[in-house]
């Protein structure tokens, strides 16, 4: 048994997040209920029922000890929300506390006092998932580009938490205002996160899924792709973007100095979502991914990534916005509409 307060980065949220509203308060249906899990490359798996996993996982469920087969149940635990309003002795021999409490700025308070999983200190937010409009569909006539963030690696012993490769669609507007679309293929789902969009794998496979991400996407989509400092790093750029364009597409690279830091290059995203700039089509993400694209942003903090914190999709945010944010857009002339004679009109009248 334990307690903490809700802390968006902390490991233990994901062991609650199935607890949270989509605002990220407890759930009051969800309070005590049961749930199970198993621990696969050292990260847990989580079900509703103990038969779920057991099919999913049966190497890890069952033991064969000579001729007998041994069930070996999951895990359970289970997540009880609570404020200070649920403890009413303390507030009665402790005014004070709950004082101090509602004094705290809006977002402390929403995180300490309301118990808020989704809110963050002060100072630590460049982005927020409630500066994005929520639009219901695709607009058309929009400049497509999808911005990427490149790694090569699978998790290993060595390397247990290495970065993923990610990516995002954005649309550009006639308005210059910008759209965040996911609209992702279906081989980069993880069965361990549940999530696609991002994916561990090697430069082999990771080459195969983003030229099959490309087709889906469609010759209309620029693809906008980071350019590492160096020798090394031009040489990468120039076969990556031979692999797309032998295949029809139009390869851009990544605007933005590759010598600046990585919070300069994402600020001007930031900027942009703040000032109501930017919208999102949420159901073109599945569930889980939208839900973990969202925290990856809001704990972004232009640090090094962590095993529990990564960048992925804020560098791909900031690469393709950068892309679009540059690229001019020309608008389709109108032609005027002539009402003077024609020639066959001048042809057939006899003078």
């Amino acid at each position: 048994m334990g307690t903490c307060n809700p802390d968006p980065d902390s490991w233990v949220y994901n062991w609650v997040e199935w607890y949270l509203n989509p605002e990220g308060y407890p759930d009051q249906d969800k309070d005590g209920v049961v749930r199970y899990f198993v621990i696969v490359d050292d990260r847990p798996v989580f079900a509703d029922t103990e038969e779920e996993l057991a099919e999913a996982y049966p190497d890890i469920c069952y033991h064969d000890n000579g001729d007998e087969r041994v069930y070996i149940p999951p895990l359970s635990f289970t997540f009880i929300s609570g404020t200070i309003f649920n403890n009413p002795a303390l507030i009665k021999s402790n005014p004070k506390y709950l004082s101090a409490l509602k004094a705290q700025s809006p977002i402390n308070r929403a995180r300490l006092l309301d118990g808020n999983w989704h809110a963050r200190a002060e100072g630590s937010n460049y982005f927020q998932r409630s500066w994005l409009n929520k639009l219901d569909k695709v607009p058309l006539n929009c400049t497509e580009a999808r911005g990427w963030d490149l790694a090569s690696a699978e998790p290993s012993d060595k390397n247990r938490y290495p970065d993923y490769t990610a990516s995002i669609k954005m649309l550009k507007t006639n308005q210059d205002t910008y759209i965040i679309v996911g609209d992702y293929i279906q081989e980069t789902f993880d069965e361990l996160t549940r999530q696609n969009g991002r994916f561990r794998k090697r430069p082999g496979v990771r080459d195969t899924w983003m030229l099959l991400q490309a087709k889906h996407d469609g010759s209309d989509t620029i693809v906008v792709l980071p350019k590492d400092p160096g020798q090394a790093g031009a040489f990468a750029f120039n076969e990556m973007a031979k692999m797309f364009t032998n295949e029809g597409f139009i390869v851009k690279e990544d605007p933005n100095p590759s010598n600046k830091s990585k919070l300069k290059r994402f600020e001007a995203f930031s900027s942009a979502c703040q000032n109501g700039l930017v919208s999102i089509v949420e159901d073109t993400f599945e569930p889980a991914t939208l839900a973990a694209f969202y925290k990856e942003l809001e704990s972004y903090d232009g640090e090094r990534s962590t095993a529990d914190r990564k960048d992925d999709w804020p560098d791909a945010c900031a690469s393709v916005f950068s892309f679009l944010a540059t690229k001019k857009i020309h608008k389709a002339p109108t032609m005027p509409r002539f009402n003077a004679p024609t020639a066959a009109f001048y042809h057939n009248k006899s003078y």
